[in-house]
């Protein structure tokens, strides 16, 4: 008979939320509380949820680009939170008079918020991260290879562009760089 482990389909989110929380600095022993369960059973579910990612040659790779996923999601996840609430209204309550009377009087205020933009760069630099680290900003390769007086071209170097300008009687023809406009004297 097959032990329950991670791969029970019924126990997996269980399990990903456990190792999500591990990754993301949580305890093993609150996380055993938590659970209901031994620590020594907590690293036994992150051994075998990270075992899961181990089955190829690139696994290492891949278990740590998940890692540092799980905890750019969190870094997200919690500029937004704070983001929101920097929305919130900010509600004072002022009281005046003098302690123990009756006559003592409160004002309540309440300033509307814009929000702190650092939560935003937070957010957006949490999401490029995820980007960078699944090369989903990488430059797309494109097709260098180009028809050129009857054959093919393939550019592989970037290439200085240099056209004829003139010919002058007796100069055989001179070369200007096309760029700045200076015609190599400084001037």
């Amino acid at each position: 008979m097959r032990r329950k482990g991670s791969h029970d389909k019924k126990l997996m989110p269980r399990n990903a939320a456990i190792y999500k929380a591990y990754v993301c600095g949580e305890e093993g022993e609150s996380l055993a509380k938590q659970y209901s369960m031994t620590k020594s059973r907590v690293s036994q579910i992150v051994i075998e949820m990270e075992g899961r990612f181990l089955e190829n040659e690139d696994a290492f790779i891949f278990a740590e680009k998940r890692r540092h996923t799980i905890l750019l999601q969190d870094v997200y996840d919690k500029a937004r939170r704070s983001y929101l609430r920097s929305l919130e209204d900010a509600k004072t309550t002022k009281v005046s008079g003098i302690k123990g009377h009756k006559d003592g009087r409160a004002e309540k205020t309440t300033k509307g918020q814009a929000g702190e933009a650092s939560f935003l760069r937070e957010m957006r630099g949490a999401l490029a991260d995820i980007r960078k680290i699944w090369g989903m900003d990488a430059p797309v390769k494109t097709d260098n290879t180009h028809e050129f007086g009857g054959g093919l071209l393939k550019i592989t170097e970037r290439v200085v562009v240099v056209k004829v300008v003139g010919k002058k009687s007796g100069s055989g023809g001179r070369m200007a760089h096309q760029g700045n406009g200076s015609n190599g004297n400084g001037r």
